[in-house]
């Protein structure tokens, strides 16, 4: 597989998958929006004096629309933008990407979605690792411009 195509493979599966969170997110917690709409988060946000539990319509702000999935969404259709116009990514950004989602599977547990970050991750690093040991392979670069 060329340079190329890892970026893009790797920012597909991270636009994928950030719409994939969001859309189940937003499904699960429709019943939620009147909530957060009328200020019921508002004081909410964290356990009480006492320790107990976060309200539910809190924690389904931060698991849903106040989660990672819109910034990744973001980050994925940058992948792909430069992938696009045959733009390197950092190799940091791939190990940055890795090693925040082996922690945060290390927490929540490999059967989480977190340890798929691991895919683009990789594919991330690869391709910057490819195209550090052969320049002449990375595809001639297209004119940065704004539409």
């Amino acid at each position: 597989m060329n340079i190329r195509r890892l970026r893009l493979w790797a920012g597909g599966i991270m636009v994928a998958q950030g719409v994939v969170h969001v859309a189940l997110s937003a499904a699960a917690a429709r019943g939620m929006v009147p909530i957060w709409l009328d200020g019921g988060l508002w004081g909410t946000n964290t356990p009480g004096a006492d320790g107990g539990e976060m309200v539910q319509a809190a924690a389904y702000f931060w698991s849903g629309p106040a989660s990672f999935a819109v910034p990744w969404l973001g980050l994925g259709a940058l992948v792909l933008w430069l992938g696009r116009n045959s733009y390197p990514v950092p190799a940091f950004i791939g190990w940055v990407i890795g090693v925040w989602g082996a922690t945060c599977a290390a927490i929540a547990g490999p059967t989480t979605p977190f340890a798929t970050a691991l895919i683009p991750a990789a594919l991330l690093v690869v391709a910057a690792s490819r195209e550090s040991r052969n320049p002449a392979a990375a595809e001639p670069r297209q004119p940065l411009t704004t539409p």
